[in-house]
């Protein structure tokens, strides 16, 4: 078993767009994938799961594989949460028109 703790950047928490990055590369591995945080656990590979778990901003959240390939698992699970989650899905601003 492998796992590696993250921060929630994102001031949206785990929505639904960010939660679809997740599940979407969740899927692509054979190993199990557990999200934990304070509020409970959820499957990677399950939007609804990852939905449920109502990660908010500044949340830790636990990410956990077990299988064959658990390493690339949650090293990629931990990049989405650090690199895309927390910048690509932040406010933008709308030019008036």
């Amino acid at each position: 078993m492998k796992e590696l703790k993250v921060t929630c950047n994102n001031e949206n928490g785990l929505h639904m767009r960010p939660a679809m990055l997740v599940v979407d590369a969740a899927l692509k591995f054979e190993s199990d994938i557990v999200l934990v945080s304070r509020k409970g656990e959820a499957s990677a590979k399950s939007i609804m799961e990852t939905i449920m778990l109502t990660v908010e901003e500044g949340d830790e959240v636990t990410i956990r594989a077990e299988g064959s390939d658990e390493d690339s698992a949650v090293q990629v699970i931990y990049n989405i949460f650090d690199k895309q989650i927390g910048s690509r899905f932040k406010e933008v601003n709308v030019p008036k028109i």
